[in-house]
C-alpha cells in the first residue's frame, strides 16, 4: 500500500513538474501607468496571432499561455509608446516597465537578446560623450579639437561595427540574432550592412520569419541599390501638374529627399544650389522630392532657399510618401545621383563630394 501511495505521489510530482514547463508565463510591474489591457502578439508569415492578453491593475499583470516554438513576441502596454519584445519561449519571464527604460529577464533567448542591447547601450553611451565634446568643441569654434574628436568619433563607428559583428557571429544560429537585424534595418541600416550581417547567420535562421523578412527585403531594396536603374514614380508640381522621373533629361541627375521641416536639408541646400548653378548648363538636373504634408510651407521652402529646379510631392510626408517607401527612404536628407539611363551611381553625397563625382561624370 505504501510502495502505492508512494507511486502516486511521485506520479503526482512529475506531472507538477512537466505542466510548469509546458507553457510561459508572463508577470508584469509597470510604473505610474493606469490600469488598462496588455496584449502579447507573434508577427507570423500568416500574419498577426495573438498570444495572450490581460487587464493590467496597479500596474501588474499576468499573462499565461504556450507556444509550439520559440519566437519574437510583442507586448502592446496601454500607456506605454511602442512595443516592447519578449524572446518567447516555454519558461517564466518577468517584465518590469520603468520610467525611462524596460527590462525583460527570463529564458535563454532573452539573456541572448539582452546581452546584445547591453553591448549596444555601452557602446551608445562612448559615442554620445564624443558626441557632446565634439558640439562643444563646435560652439567654441576649436577646429583642431574637432578633428581630433571627429576621428575618435569614426574609430569609435568601427568599434560599435566590429563588437556588433562580433555578437551576430557568436549567435549566427539564433532566431534572435535575425530579429535584431531586422529591427536594424527598420531604423534604416543601408541594405549593404544589412546583407553583410545577414549572410553570417545559418542556414536555419534564414528560413525563420524574421530571416525571411529580411531576405525579401533585400531582394527589394536591390532595385534601388548603386549599379541598379531606379524605377520610374510621378508626383505632382507645385503648380499641380504631374511629373515623372523619365521625364527629366539630363547628362547627371540627383534626386533629393528633403522637406521644408528638416534642417540638415535646409543647410545642405546652400551647397546643392551653388553646385547646380556650376553644372546645370553642362547636363545636371535635380528632381527634388518633398516629404512635406504642407503645400505652403513646401512652396515658400522652395522661394526661400532658391530651389530652381524640378520639384513633385505626394504631400503625405516621409512615413506615408508612396515614394520614400519604393526607395526605402527612412530619414531625410537622402540623395541619389543618377547617370543619363537612370542608374544608381552614389547615394548620399554631400558638399564637395557631391560637387567632385558631379565633375567625374560631366568628365569636368
Amino acid at each position: 500500500m505504501k510502495t502505492i501511495m508512494l507511486s502516486c505521489v511521485l506520479f503526482w510530482l512529475s506531472t507538477t513538474v512537466l505542466s510548469a514547463q509546458e507553457g510561459f508565463k508572463i508577470t508584469g510591474n509597470a510604473m505610474n501607468l493606469p490600469d488598462g489591457k496588455v496584449v502579447l502578439i507573434e508577427q507570423g508569415l500568416q500574419g498577426i496571432d495573438t498570444l495572450g492578453g490581460a487587464d493590467m491593475v496597479n500596474g501588474k499583470f499576468t499573462i499565461e499561455g504556450n507556444v509550439d516554438h520559440p519566437c519574437v513576441g510583442i507586448l502592446l502596454v496601454a500607456g506605454v509608446k511602442g512595443p516592447v519584445p519578449v524572446m518567447l519561449e516555454n519558461t517564466e519571464f518577468e517584465v518590469t516597465i520603468g520610467v525611462t527604460e524596460t527590462l525583460v529577464e527570463g529564458g535563454e533567448a532573452q539573456q541572448v537578446y539582452n546581452q546584445y542591447s547591453e553591448v549596444m547601450q555601452e557602446c551608445m553611451r562612448g559615442f554620445k560623450k564624443l558626441e557632446n565634446e565634439y558640439k562643444e568643441a563646435a560652439i567654441a569654434q576649436n577646429q583642431m579639437k574637432m578633428n581630433i574628436l571627429q576621428k575618435e568619433l569614426l574609430k569609435n563607428q568601427e568599434e560599435v561595427k566590429a563588437k556588433e559583428l562580433e555578437w551576430i557571429k557568436s549567435n549566427a544560429n539564433h532566431f534572435v540574432t535575425a530579429y535584431v537585424i531586422y529591427c536594424n534595418m527598420v531604423k534604416g541600416m543601408p541594405s549593404e550592412e544589412v546583407f553583410e550581417r545577414f549572410k553570417l547567420l545559418d542556414r536555419n535562421v534564414h528560413t525563420s520569419f524574421y530571416g525571411r523578412v529580411i531576405a525579401t527585403c533585400l531582394l527589394e531594396q536591390a532595385k534601388v541599390a548603386v549599379g541598379a536603374v531606379a524605377p520610374d514614380f510621378s508626383l505632382v508640381t507645385p503648380e499641380g501638374n504631374l511629373i515623372s522621373l523619365s521625364d527629366i533629361k539630363g547628362k547627371v541627375k540627383l534626386i533629393d529627399f528633403w522637406a521644408s521641416w528638416c534642417k540638415p536639408c535646409r543647410q545642405e541646400n546652400k551647397n546643392v544650389v551653388s553646385i547646380y548653378k556650376k553644372y546645370h548648363d553642362k547636363g545636371f538636373e535635380i528632381f527634388g522630392v518633398s516629404m512635406d504634408k504642407d503645400k505652403e510651407k513646401w512652396m515658400k521652402a522652395i522661394q526661400d532657399d532658391g530651389l530652381i529646379w524640378h520639384h513633385g510631392s505626394d504631400l503625405q510626408g516621409l512615413n506615408n510618401s508612396s515614394v520614400a517607401r519604393q526607395y526605402f527612404v527612412r530619414a531625410i536628407p537622402h540623395t541619389l545621383l543618377l547617370d543619363e539611363n537612370n542608374r544608381i551611381v552614389a547615394k548620399n553625397l554631400r558638399g564637395e563630394a557631391l560637387k567632385k563625382k558631379i565633375a567625374e561624370m560631366l568628365k569636368e
